[in-house]
């Protein structure tokens, strides 16, 4: 049990606390859901390295999207053969930096991309193992679908020519077939809707079949009445072929697995402003924040301290009367938070880890000083 009041009593707010041991529970628990699936942790939805160290020691792939993440892998003892590199817009340089690295696969989104990587493969005389991305352009959850002008993946009708290409070229191995619904994922049926495509387009040829992430965190799951083993379920029903299947989980990991701990700076037209601010927690549109209250007749709405109307937490609370200075804990905070920060307004909070039932002060409070040094030019 997590003594917010303790804490903030021992190192001052605001606090992001990261919860190791927790991180550790929901990958076993989807480990437990897909118990032959290969399970790479998304390092865009929070790249602490205490978190891809834990994902790793657990058993965790890696799934990258760029040369700052696959440093970031390199850096937190990922071995090659246990990432998959997915992006976008990747150039040619980029490609010949890592193709002999030997990847899981490295995931393509477009013809143009695969052309680009197959003229490498030739003048390099090297084999590559790659994925393909899919958009199946077939309508799932409201605002959580995929759409005809995405910019992510391959349109079916142009599988033809992505398998001539292909066959082409013998340095090329089709490995992975691949497609990514979008986030906050309720429904198991979209994912069984998604895996009927990609097993129409794969023709017995593939071994592996990659569903993407997109899972709603356990604790969101929970109020909506489903977990992750409904979804095991529903998709290892489907799987008759046996494909190893292949998910990116992010959000499923790590957001309920972080917390921020802060103060009650004012209330103001029925708004509590707290000291964590917008540039650690990412808008709302995109988040499941909850602050744990008890149940009362004021309502409130709640917002970080910095000076733009995105900055909103959680809206439209039911709770006690709130004061100044008291402590609050916000719930599923590990979602983007840390890889999407920014220097607007206010530094870095303190960071503390949980391991083995343990809180330990991982880095203090960022500086102003600190920020302002990282935007000067370097010095001869």
């Amino acid at each position: 049990m997590i003594d917010i009041y303790e804490l903030a009593k021992k190192y001052g707010t605001p606090i992001f606390l990261i919860d190791l041991d927790k991180i550790k529970e929901n990958f076993l628990r989807f480990k437990k859901a897909f118990p032959n699936s290969i399970i790479a942790y998304s390092y865009k939805t929070n790249f602490h390295p205490e978190i891809l160290k834990t994902v790793n020691d657990i058993g965790g792939f890696a799934e990258v999207i760029s040369p700052q993440e696959i440093y970031f892998a390199k850096k937190t003892g990922v071995a090659f053969n246990k990432i998959i590199y997915n992006g976008l817009g990747r150039d040619e340089e980029d490609f010949k930096k890592v193709i002999s690295n030997g990847f899981f696969s490295i995931n393509l989104n477009s013809i143009d991309e695969l052309e680009k990587i197959s003229k490498i493969s030739k003048n390099l005389k090297k084999k590559v193992e790659i994925g393909i991305r899919i958009n199946p352009s077939i309508k799932l959850e409201k605002k959580k679908s995929f759409t005809k002008d995405t910019k992510f993946g391959i349109t079916p009708k142009d599988c033809g020519k992505v398998m001539k290409i292909i066959n082409d070229n013998s340095f090329l191995k089709l490995k992975v077939i691949f497609a990514d619904m979008g986030t906050n994922i309720l429904n198991p049926q979209n994912y069984a809707e998604t895996f009927k495509i990609l097993d129409k387009l794969a023709e017995n040829k593939i071994v592996y079949m990659d569903l993407g992430g997109g899972f709603a965190s356990e604790s969101v799951l929970s109020k909506n009445n489903k977990s992750i083993s409904d979804f095991g379920e529903v998709i290892n029903k489907i799987n008759t072929k046996k494909y190893k299947l292949i998910f990116e989980p992010g959000r499923y990991l790590i957001e309920d697995a972080c917390y921020c701990i802060t103060k009650i700076l004012s209330i103001n037209n029925g708004w509590v402003i707290t000291d964590i601010a917008g540039n650690f927690l990412i808008p709302l549109v995109n988040a499941n924040y909850e602050i744990t209250l008890p149940n009362g007749n004021y309502k409130y709405n709640f917002g970080g301290n910095s000076c733009f109307a995105a900055d909103i937490i959680q809206k439209n609370v039911k709770t006690k009367k709130l004061n100044m200075g008291e402590i609050l804990q916000i719930n599923n905070s590990g979602a983007y938070t840390f890889s999407m920060r920014n220097n607007l307004a206010y530094p870095d909070p303190l960071i503390l880890i949980k391991k083995n039932d343990e809180i330990t002060e991982y880095k203090k409070k960022g500086s102003v000083e600190t920020i302002f040094e990282n935007m000067l030019k370097d010095k001869d």
